[in-house]
């Protein structure tokens, strides 16, 4: 409908006009306007589980904590753990003992006093030994002990129950899943991390506003600075409401949305005909 506004009217409500001008090259684009969900992608997040079975005693991480690699996120005491390194230290004892065997075998050779055979025989029980302290230090990195760790079990042979598990990589805790004083399997999830990077946008649309949306269109979400582009567009329709899905990638997400956020976002679907007008914001009513 016209709305016709008077010399007075027009001088109460303050409102000033001015020429429309053209600006040749510039076009207007038009956009649809879509809901939809901020989701994390797969290879985006990070489950820290329980090295070995347990009982956890503290959980020093909070959902939302930010976390950089090496901290540690909970306190385990584990039973598995003292045997591992109690076999370590019989496989490290192990290993001297046979190295030397080794050299005093070889010496005596050496002096004609022994044949080679004690040599080969003494050769061979010191690969044997250390490769059983290899598998058993392998063991022990795999639970979480670093280079320091090994070294100083090795100048004091020493079993403790306790373990830090920690983050191997950068990240923010979205699922805190340990309790102090749970029982924990070996592999039974603690923490799970959100790791830095593009977060995905899962938009959805009918099949008719889906054909007009093209791979690589840019993508406005509101409260986000940075632009996002449309990855792409799931070919199977969700039966319970028959609409598709948009996935669309955002650089730097992270800082404007968080997972599983409801987000509403414009996507551009290509130029108006025409030549496009400039103007202030304040002048659309």
């Amino acid at each position: 409908a016209v709305v016709q506004l008077d010399d007075k009217q027009v001088r109460l409500g303050r409102i000033a006009t001015d020429a429309a001008r053209q600006v040749g090259g510039q076009h207007a684009t038009e956009v649809m306007t879509l809901q939809g969900q901020a989701v994390l992608p797969p290879q985006a997040t990070q489950v820290i589980s329980a090295p070995l079975a347990g009982f956890v005693q503290n959980v020093r991480v909070a959902p939302g904590q930010a976390l950089s690699p090496g901290q540690p996120v909970a306190l385990l005491f584990s039973s598995a753990l003292m045997e591992m390194q109690r076999e370590w230290v019989q496989a490290s004892v192990g290993l001297k003992q046979a190295n030397e065997r080794l050299a005093r075998e070889e010496q005596m050779a050496a002096d004609g006093i022994v044949a080679e055979a004690r040599v080969r025989e003494a050769r061979h029980a010191q690969v044997q030994a250390q490769v059983g302290l290899d598998e058993r230090q392998a063991a022990l990195r795999m639970a979480g002990y670093g280079t320091a760790q090994l070294a100083q079990l090795g100048a004091q042979p020493q079993v403790q129950p306790t373990l830090d598990v920690r983050a191997s990589l950068a990240g923010t805790v979205i699922e805190v899943t340990a309790v102090a004083g749970q029982r924990v399997e070996a592999g039974a999830p603690l923490v799970r991390l959100a790791r830095p990077g593009p977060m995905t946008l899962e938009l959805q649309a009918t099949m008719a506003q889906s054909a007009r949306i093209k791979p690589g269109a840019a993508v406005g979400v509101q409260g986000c600075r940075s632009v996002g582009r449309v990855q792409a567009i799931a070919p199977v329709i969700r039966e319970s409401n028959q609409t598709t899905t948009i996935l669309v990638k955002v650089p730097d997400a992270a800082s404007c949305l968080r997972p599983n956020q409801a987000v509403s976002a414009q996507v551009a679907l290509g130029e108006l005909p025409g030549t496009a007008v400039p103007g202030p914001a304040s002048a659309v009513l």
